[in-house]
C-alpha cells in the first residue's frame, strides 16, 4: 500500500519483529508503515541536521531561525508517540491495554446505559 524506501522497509520489518504476535497484517500494516516512515524521516533529519553543523541559521532579517527539519523531526516525533500508544509500546500503555483488556465487556458498557 504505502511505497517504502529500503531504509523504510528495513525499519518496517525491525518494527514487526519488535511487535512480535501484537502485529496482524491485515489490520496494522498500515500504522507499522506510517511508524516506520516518521522513524525513517527523523533518521534522515538527523543526518541533514548534523551536516549542517547547527540547529539555527540567522535569516537575512537577522532573526535567528530554526531549520525546517527541526519541526519535521518534532512532528514526527509526535506520531510516532500517538502511533505507540496504539501498540502499548511504552510500560504506561503496554499496562493501559492490558487494564482495557482485562475488563470485561459489561464493565465497558455500564457507564452507556
Amino acid at each position: 500500500m504505502i511505497n517504502k524506501n529500503k531504509q523504510t522497509e528495513i525499519i518496517y520489518n525491525n518494527l514487526i519483529v519488535l511487535l512480535g504476535d501484537k502485529f496482524k497484517e491485515n489490520r496494522d500494516e498500515i500504522n507499522v508503515s506510517i511508524l516506520a516512515y516518521h522513524i525513517d524521516v527523523i533518521n534522515r533529519c538527523n543526518k541533514a541536521m548534523d551536516e549542517l553543523g547547527t540547529l539555527v541559521f540567522i535569516a537575512e532579517s537577522g532573526y535567528r531561525q530554526k531549520w525546517a527539519d527541526l519541526s519535521i523531526i518534532a512532528d514526527s516525533q509526535k506520531e510516532i508517540l500517538k502511533i505507540s500508544s496504539l501498540y502499548g509500546l511504552s510500560l504506561k500503555h503496554e499496562q493501559q491495554l492490558n487494564d482495557l483488556a482485562s475488563k470485561e465487556v459489561f464493565d465497558l458498557l455500564d457507564d452507556e446505559f
